[in-house]
């Protein structure tokens, strides 16, 4: 685990494993897992941490809210 920490509700991981950084965002009992390539841009916490921008969040929340429908359509 490389960091951790709190942004608008989600809990967010940030992990490496070899040649790839993991991205985890969590909110009640459900992820989303995100894997980014070692690359020129992404080679740090901090480059991966100028990704998670206001439109990179939205994007998450939107899929948040259609898990959320179907594990409720599911029950």
């Amino acid at each position: 685990m490389l960091d951790q920490y709190s942004q608008d509700g989600l809990l967010i991981s940030i992990m490496k494993t070899n040649d790839k950084f993991i991205l985890k965002f969590e909110i009640g009992p459900f992820e989303q897992v995100f894997k980014f390539f070692e690359s020129e841009t992404i080679f740090d916490v901090d480059s991966l941490k100028k990704l998670i921008d206001a439109n990179f969040i939205s994007k998450v929340f939107e899929t948040f809210e259609q898990m959320n429908s179907a594990y409720k359509s599911a029950i």
